[in-house]
């Protein structure tokens, strides 16, 4: 399965969990006007290669972004979309969706945006994090060791069993 989509349905899944709140939460929604408030819709925004590990696997650095909407006529929806953006970034500290491929997310942010126009009818934070992500097959480099191989002798005195037995 494709490890993108392992991932954005590990961080709905958490997300949903840790907040309630947040009536309807989404990876790569389509923005069609039809879902309830308050709203998490996120996705990865971008990524670039990171530190080769030598192990086979594309290593990438990945940006996220959520955005939180929030209907801006009902009372306290400052501090509701606020309030939302900080329980995000508490949930994304160290974060890594119980998956082995991920790494914790780092330099988490959270801002208020009006920048874009289709969004103008809503109240709009928007909280973005990097993580790193290991993808594809890890390669291992050696033949497999076989049921008879002997155990490495470091110490420099001959092992008993590989002079033909015991004296």
């Amino acid at each position: 399965m494709n490890v993108f989509k392992i991932l954005h349905d590990a961080m709905t899944a958490t997300i949903k969990a840790d907040m309630p709140d947040a009536v309807t939460v989404e990876a790569y929604p389509e923005m069609d006007n039809r879902f309830n408030l308050p709203a998490v819709f996120f996705g990865l925004s971008e990524f670039h290669p990171d530190s080769d590990m030598g192990t086979g696997e594309t290593v990438l650095r990945g940006t996220f972004q959520a955005i939180i909407l929030v209907d801006p006529v009902l009372p306290y929806a400052s501090l509701q979309a606020s309030w939302l953006a900080a329980k995000l970034s508490m949930l994304l500290h160290a974060q890594y969706w119980d998956l082995d491929f991920v790494e914790g997310t780092k330099d988490v942010s959270a801002r208020p945006d009006d920048s874009s126009p289709e969004l103008a009818s809503f109240l709009v934070w928007v909280v973005q994090w990097t993580q790193v992500m290991r993808v594809g097959e890890m390669v291992w480099p050696w033949p497999p060791e076989s049921p008879d191989m002997r155990s490495l002798n470091l110490s420099g005195v001959p092992d008993a069993d590989s002079q033909g037995g015991a004296p």
